[in-house]
């Protein structure tokens, strides 16, 4: 499947021209991607912004253009990109906010003595406090 209104915007030939077209069109099961080869190479990288600064984003031909799985597109926007990893230190506190055990004793006491007596009302989703306590 392909997203036919980005595909369209993005290349000023038929884009039937574009590479892998032939397989994104037969696969049923995921929607591919119009990816710019001109985005992101072995030697450079250019945002969106660049692109579009350059007039290379919008209107290309389709030499310029790639059809490509989800998948392959987040591995080309991620390749190169390092990531340091988690301190302990860092894990530890992820590991106590998912198990909510990160607020302390006193921390608690302070939340339920500023919300004692509050009146909260649903508003889109959240709790809005709509009356202090008297």
């Amino acid at each position: 499947m392909i997203n036919l209104y980005y595909a369209n915007a993005y290349c000023s030939e038929d884009i039937s021209n574009i590479e892998n077209y032939d397989k994104a069109i037969a696969d049923k099961e995921q929607t591919w991607i119009c990816h710019h080869k001109l985005e992101i190479h072995e030697d450079y990288r250019n945002s969106v912004e660049e692109l579009q600064m350059m007039n290379l984003y919008w209107h290309r031909p389709a030499s310029e253009l790639i059809f490509v799985t989800k998948a392959e597109h987040r591995n080309i926007h991620q390749r190169g990109v390092k990531r340091k990893p988690f301190s302990v230190e860092h894990k530890r506190r992820l590991a106590e906010a998912k198990l909510g055990t990160h607020r302390t004793d006193e921390t608690k006491k302070k939340i339920s003595k500023a919300v004692k007596g509050c009146k909260y009302q649903r508003i889109d989703g959240r709790l809005i406090r709509i009356k202090e306590a008297e």
